[in-house]
């Protein structure tokens, strides 16, 4: 059916083109066509077609013409208007330039009035028109000046658009310009102009402009006709060896004659009265000497700037030769002469006549024997010729290059920033940008890729999927003979990329890698290389190798378990053998993140593991111990059946031989490290033994509960089942039976809750068994603030902080002791740990620590940024998860928005606007912020204190609210005792938007 309508309407068509080639109908059609159009905007391709089949087939080129000015002539209120019409007419006027370019070009000039319109839509049409010809029309190289000129302007035209004052417009001009650069129709001279423009549109405000100009620059870059690396450094050292080439080339450019007589003029007539040895030789005329001969002579004592020489020289050659018209000088030329030395110099005038005309004399013969010999070009002239042309080309071309190069890196920070918008347009574009960057071998392209990690965690499954397809095209899909080689190459490149992350971003990669290994494109190829980096089997491999080679096991092992348990032997020997022995971070990344078994005590893995925690202590050269024992003791409470007692026994074994390292008279001579080291680990084990009971042990204890109450609902199935078999037993017998029955279970019950209280005081005996070890941390503590040793006394601290974790009681006779040493401790260090502990302690016991809280809030105002930092991070978090009160101490968080560092500014923002949402809370708290940044007692600059209400009022959006807001703050004008509460108060009230109702 579809073709047979094609076939009817093309026999439609060439019927109009018959009658109107006959009949001269043209005019009434192209009438029509604009009348249909107007009203059926279906009819824009039927209508196309039929008028390239009456031009192409039929000859009817007038046509074109009338079409063009038939809407041209349409008034622009109109088409403003009629939207229907105009998208009409401009997609018939695009499409048509789509098909016959070479004809709409005579029309053009009847289109151009609408680039000044205020349709958008008959803007749009003319560009696409514009760029249709330009590229289907003005391409050739067989161009005449006219072509070119006409090029130039419609080129200038789209440049202009640019920066049209619509978007879609804008939008539409840079995609045309896309379109340009992939049909290689940019002059090179237009190119950098064109990229500058891009690069400009790439934070404009509409999301479809950016999108259009981060194609159009990802377009330029890949279809650049400079070079397939663009890296800055290295075209800009090619191009000082090409230039270096090109001067040795070209000749030295020497100055005119006339030129270097008036350089050495002064010199000359100074030294032409010194006198002449007479024993100078060189200042007599030889014999057999010709007029030329004498003259080079005299050019020589000249250009040596030896004046006398050349003067006498001059006078012996007037005598031999005192028919040569050259030594001669005549009056006029004389006079001449005169006049002009007198115009030039004044301080000649009182010089000897006799003297200026020897001068003169001296001028002509110095011209006439610089006077340049005509070459005669030979064919190594020829070819120098040639050489220097090409390689003045050369320089050209990698100038070019550089300048592109240059272009583009400006255009990396801009695009980098892209990567963070609310569009997902943005992102997708930006992505792909990077990677084409990345690919072209852009110096700061690596930042970009690093940065689109992050959103693989973006719950946008396409910015996801894009991402993944991003790193998938740089380390997955390499060009390789066999698997093995593909195998080998994607491992190098994985292993290049971990090398160079940093911890965030290793958190972003773990991901990616688990998302890639899911999808099979890591395959056991790339396992079996991985296994072979992490050994040293591999040629070519080296130490430094096995560290990335490892954590990238361990990435993949988050989707492929058996990786670990199949090669467990392989991680033993060389990951907890002499090589983790030797190198502490090789032995921190070997841990399974969610092990789906368990080990006796007796396993080889713990002895070695035992070996690096004793022998390791001392060895102060690698100062990768302490996360290596946090892995270590996290894998063996996750691995091991007896946990406790193995950590146990390494606490006594590295106990005892710090007690050898005391002298006779008893003084501890333990080295610092050592110290830091010990209180480091004994934390680490209390809070892995914490979280081993609270979550296994716990779990445990359950299950057991569970499997103990299934058999009760057994028991009695079974029981009521045996009742049922002797009901014709007597109901004295029945009942006399049952009593025992329910005697045995209240036994049972009995004896479940003995077993829990049993468990229960085991726990507890436990814990207090590990916080006999707390007091010793105290004593470490002091001991070490004593002598100043910052980085024993920051895991003491720490260490301190985690046994208060165990328990409540414990946390609340230390608690005075942490918050003095947050408040006086001279390390920003410790004060910005112990913060962060006592977050987690806040979630742990929320009401031991509620009375504290002010102390907490005060480091808010803390010297050091990293203690503010870290201080509105934690409130944050705990206020959000409704851990703490919101009270009035919230107002040295409002004084945050105002700090002097941008992040943290931004994070006490992101904050109040987390608040903000969080129902009434932001509203009920606004009148004590007011209260307390407007007291003098606060010094809260005036405009500091603006810019606050400014952020957080905004904040505030129902009218009920900010009615009752206003009210409350009104209020408030009564307590007010200083002229500047007056204004800080009258300052919040004008930022509100007041109705009727506010008023009254």
């Amino acid at each position: 059916m579809k073709y047979f309508l094609q076939d009817v309407r093309l026999s439609v068509i060439q019927i109009l083109g018959t009658i109107n080639k006959r009949f001269n109908y043209t005019l009434s059609c192209s009438l029509k066509f604009v009348q249909q159009l107007k009203h059926f905007e279906h009819l824009v391709s039927i209508f196309s077609q039929a008028t390239e089949v009456l031009v192409r087939e039929y000859g009817l080129t007038g046509m074109v013409l009338e079409l063009v000015r038939e809407i041209s002539r349409v008034d622009s209120k109109e088409l403003s208007r009629d939207t229907s019409g105009t998208r009409a007419y401009s997609q018939f006027l695009a499409e048509l330039a789509e098909r016959i370019p070479e004809y709409i070009r005579p029309c053009v000039s009847l289109l151009t009035a609408h680039l000044d319109g205020d349709s958008y839509s008959m803007r749009k049409c003319v560009l696409a028109v514009l760029g249709e010809i330009v590229m289907k029309v003005l391409t050739k190289e067989d161009m005449t000046d006219a072509d070119r000129d006409d090029r130039d302007s419609f080129l200038e035209c789209l440049q202009d658009h640019i920066h049209d004052v619509h978007a879609h417009v804008r939008s539409h001009a840079l995609q045309i310009w896309a379109k340009l650069c992939t049909n290689k129709c940019i002059p090179l001279t237009r190119q950098h102009q064109i990229l500058e423009l891009a690069v400009g549109r790439l934070m404009d405000k509409s999301s479809n402009v950016r999108k259009a100009a981060v194609q159009l620059l990802n377009t330029l870059l890949q279809s650049n006709p400079f070079a397939a690396k663009l890296q800055t450094e290295d075209l800009e050292e090619r191009l000082a060896e090409e230039k270096t080439k090109l001067a040795a080339l070209e000749p030295e450019t020497e100055l005119e004659p006339v030129e270097q007589w008036n350089m050495l003029k002064g010199e000359v007539e100074e030294g032409m009265g010194k006198p002449v040895k007479k024993s100078d030789s060189a200042c007599k005329v030889w014999e057999s000497a010709c007029v030329g001969e004498l003259n080079h002579r005299i050019a020589g004592f000249l250009d040596k700037k030896e004046g006398h020489r050349a003067l006498n020289l001059l006078k012996e050659s007037r005598e031999m030769f005192p028919q040569e018209e050259l030594y001669k000088l005549s009056d006029d030329e004389s006079m001449d002469e005169d006049e002009n030395s007198d115009k030039e110099e004044d301080d000649e005038d009182e010089r000897n006549k006799e003297m200026m005309k020897e001068l003169l004399v001296l001028k002509k013969v110095y011209l006439e024997a610089k006077k340049p010999i005509e070459p005669s070009l030979s064919q190594s002239q020829n070819n120098n010729q040639e050489e220097v042309s090409k390689q003045k080309m050369l320089v050209q071309y990698l100038t070019d290059s550089v300048k592109f190069s240059k272009i583009i890196q400006k255009s990396l920070p801009t695009v980098a920033v892209l990567l963070g918008s609310k569009q997902t347009s943005d992102i997708q574009e930006a992505i792909e940008f990077f990677v084409s960057a990345f690919e072209f071998g852009m110096m700061n392209a690596m930042l970009g890729v690093k940065k689109m990690l992050t959103l693989i965690w973006s719950r946008e499954s396409s910015i996801k999927d894009a991402v993944v397809a991003a790193y998938k095209r740089l380390y997955i899909n390499v060009d390789a003979t066999n698997a093995r080689a593909a195998s080998v190459t994607i491992a190098r490149n994985l292993v290049a990329l971990v090398r160079l992350a940093t911890l965030g971003e290793l958190e972003s990669l773990e991901k990616l890698i688990a998302e890639l290994v899911e999808s099979k494109d890591i395959g056991k190829g790339v396992f079996t290389v991985l296994w072979e980096f992490f050994t040293g089997v591999l040629p070519g491999s080296t130490i430094e190798d096995a560290h990335p080679a490892i954590m990238l096991i361990r990435m993949c092992a988050c989707s492929e378990v058996n990786i670990i348990s199949s090669n467990l032997q392989l991680i033993i020997e060389h990951g907890l053998g002499e090589k983790g022995e030797n190198n502490f971070q090789l032995a921190h990344h070997r841990d399974d993140p969610d092990p789906p078994f368990k080990f006796k005590s007796d396993h080889l893995i713990f002895s070695r593991m035992e070996k690096l925690l004793v022998d390791g202590l001392y060895n102060k050269l690698d100062p990768h111990y302490m996360p290596m024992a946090k892995s270590i003791i996290k894998l063996v409470y996750q691995l091991g059946e007896g946990p406790d007692t193995f950590m146990g026994n390494v606490v006594k074994q590295i106990c005892g031989r710090v007690q050898k390292d005391k002298p006779e008279l008893g003084e501890q001579v333990v080295p610092v490290y050592v110290l830091s080291r010990l209180c480091f680990l004994v934390g680490e084990i209390s809070l892995n033994h914490l979280n081993y009971l609270d979550v296994n042990v716990f779990n445990e204890l359950k299950r057991r509960n569970y499997l103990r109450e299934e058999k009760m609902e057994k028991d009695k199935k079974a029981k009521k089942a045996a009742e049922k078999k002797n009901k014709r037993l007597s109901v004295v017998r029945s009942t006399a039976l049952s009593t025992p029955a329910g005697a045995s279970v209240d036994d049972d019950e009995s004896l479940v809750g003995a077993e829990a209280d049993d468990a229960e005081a085991d726990f507890i005996r436990k814990v207090c068994r590990i916080l006999s070890f707390g007091y010793q941390i105290e004593i470490v503590y002091f001991l070490n603030f004593c002598f100043i040793f910052v980085i024993s006394r920051c895991s003491a601290s720490m260490a301190l902080c985690k046994y208060m974790l165990l328990s409540s009681e414990f946390a609340d006779q230390h608690l005075r002791l942490i918050f003095t040493m947050l408040e006086k401790d001279p390390e920003p260090i410790i004060r910005a740990n112990l913060i962060i502990a006592l977050g987690d302690l806040s979630n742990k016991f929320p009401n031991n620590l509620e009375p504290w809280t002010p102390k907490m809030y005060a480091r808010l105002h803390d010297d050091s940024i990293q203690v503010r930092k870290n201080t509105l991070t934690v409130l944050t978090r705990l206020i959000l998860n409704d851990m703490i009160k919101v009270k009035g101490q919230i107002s040295d968080m409002a004084f945050c928005i105002v700090d002097d560092i941008d992040k943290i500014s931004a994070l006490a923002k992101i904050f109040f606007a987390e608040l903000a949402k969080k129902g009434n809370t932001l509203y009920n708290v606004m009148p004590d912020i007011v209260s307390r940044l407007s007291d003098p007692e606060v010094g809260i600059a005036e405009e500091n204190f603006r810019t606050i209400m400014r952020y957080i009022i905004g904040l505030i959006e129902k009218d009920k609210l900010l009615e009752s807001l206003v009210e409350k703050l009104c209020h408030r004008f009564r307590a007010t005792r200083t002229r500047r509460q007056w204004r800080d108060i009258a300052f919040c009230l004008s930022l509100f938007n007041y109705s009727e109702r506010a008023f009254k």
